[in-house]
């Protein structure tokens, strides 16, 4: 059976061997003629199909979770990088050390203190004498502000204390602090019992019963060492202040002896010895002091209170003393007695010539001794009062003679005097000499350098009598 096709005209099936359509007379022949190709194209190689995709699983919120925690924790990492490096940056951590010298806080300064020595322990406790050392030298404090902020690396303050790096925060950052070598002084002591102490805890490295020998570490600072003992079954114990901040510090004498003196200087003066408050000075100036013990290093010195202010003299040993010695204090800007006595007795005897006749010597003598000169007005009256005894002629002469009693610091550069004067007249028309004495009271201060009278007046009478 012949193939069927279909009609290219009008649809019909017909056969593909007939010529012409049955239905329409339409030339099939023909048309299937100019339809076929004059070379049979080869049927198409068929095309493979690509390999099945599978679709991506999508991500689950646990492993979205872990990879927002990675992101978060390298831009945290790096944030913490970059603030660290600020926070830990040599003039910050300078800073820090300063700051906290300056209040005192010891905590924070034992975490800027580093050492190679591992006998040396940093605590709060043991870092407070450096503290105390700088407070009590601003000075060296500024230095190593100035230095460490501007050089951090490159402060050498002592042999004992370098600011440099001492180690690092984390593993990452550096540390940078006070590098401190410890100090070893030399200790004496002469009595077999003898314990040491230094800011009330137990010396590093002393041995009792030893007489010579060196302690330590201690770092460098300023140190109240203590030494306590008994004899002739009495316990006594002496104490000093030590700048210990090198290795070259003088040794420390704590051997223990005796001494008996006595005190000389202002009523109501305490009076110290050894750092230890041996009595105060009695209403006629003196304090006895029997066998005292004392460390050959002891030092002797009064505190006097004046308007409510304390008056530290100057110190002394006291240990070379011969028994029965007398010993008078000096205070800091403060006239002596003997200096005291000696300007009082210039000036009146100054009047004494002026009473008898006029010296432009003994006048500018006086002047040049009063604060303000003749502008003064008790040196102007002194001067009056010599012209008058001078001019007056029922006086023949005047005797003037003075007896100084007491200087009393006031504060520094001022101090009270208490003098007595006894004026002896030799009057014109009566037989003998009349006499009168009085107490002076007054301010000596420092002027240009020289102590001068400010300001005295009388304080009372003390007689007034006649003689034949």
């Amino acid at each position: 059976m012949s193939d069927q096709i279909f009609c290219p005209n009008c649809g019909k099936p017909v056969s593909s061997n007939d010529k012409f359509c049955p239905y329409c007379g339409y030339d099939l022949a023909s048309f299937q003629a100019t339809s076929k190709p004059a070379n049979p194209q080869p049927a198409p190689a068929p095309r493979p199909n690509p390999a099945a995709v599978s679709p991506k699983k999508p991500w689950s919120k646990r492993q979205k979770v872990i990879l927002g925690a990675i992101i978060a924790g390298i831009v945290m990492l790096i944030g913490g990088y970059v603030w660290g490096s600020n926070y830990y940056s040599p003039t910050n951590q300078a800073a820090r050390l300063i700051k906290a010298v300056r209040a005192g806080d010891n905590d924070t300064v034992s975490q800027y203190v580093g050492t190679t020595d591992p006998n040396l322990k940093v605590t709060a406790t043991t870092v407070k004498p450096l503290i105390t050392y700088y407070q009590d030298h601003l000075a060296e404090l500024d230095h190593l502000q100035t230095v460490a902020l501007t050089d951090s690396a490159g402060l050498d303050n002592s042999t004992t204390l370098n600011f440099t790096k001492i180690g690092r925060h984390f593993l990452i950052f550096p540390k940078y602090g006070l590098q401190v070598t410890g100090v070893h002084p030399k200790i004496t002591t002469n009595t077999a019992n003898t314990t040491v102490t230094a800011n009330g805890l137990p010396i590093a490295g002393f041995k009792a019963g030893t007489q010579d020998q060196t302690v330590g570490p201690l770092i460098p600072g300023e140190y109240t060492i203590k030494a306590s003992a008994q004899i002739s079954g009495q316990h006594v114990q002496a104490s000093g202040n030590y700048t210990l901040t090198t290795e070259d510090t003088q040794p420390i004498d704590l051997s223990f002896k005796t001494v008996s003196f006595t005190a000389l200087g202002y009523p109501g003066a305490e009076v110290y010895v050894g750092g230890h408050k041996a009595g105060s000075i009695a209403d006629d100036g003196q304090l006895a002091i029997s066998k005292y013990p004392v460390t050959n290093s002891a030092e002797y010195y009064q505190v006097f209170t004046a308007n409510g202010q304390k008056v530290q003299s100057r110190s002394q040993k006291v240990s070379d003393l011969s028994d029965g010695a007398e010993l008078a204090v000096a205070y800091p800007g403060v006239i002596s007695h003997g200096a005291a006595d000696s300007l009082i007795t210039s000036i009146f005897g100054n009047l004494n010539t002026l009473s008898d006749f006029d010296s432009s010597y003994s006048r500018e003598s006086i002047i040049k001794n009063f604060i303000g000169g003749s502008d003064n007005k008790d040196c102007a009256a002194l001067l009056a009062m010599g012209k008058s005894y001078r001019d007056d002629k029922n006086i023949n002469s005047v005797m003037i003679t003075t007896d100084f009693k007491h200087v009393y610091p006031i504060e520094r550069n001022n101090a009270l005097i208490i003098f007595n004067v006894k004026f002896r007249f030799d009057n014109a028309h009566i037989d003998g000499s009349h006499v009168q004495e009085y107490q002076y009271t007054g301010n000596v201060k420092k002027s240009d350098g020289d102590f001068k009278v400010d300001s005295f007046k009388i304080s009372k009478k003390i007689d007034d009598h006649h003689e034949d």
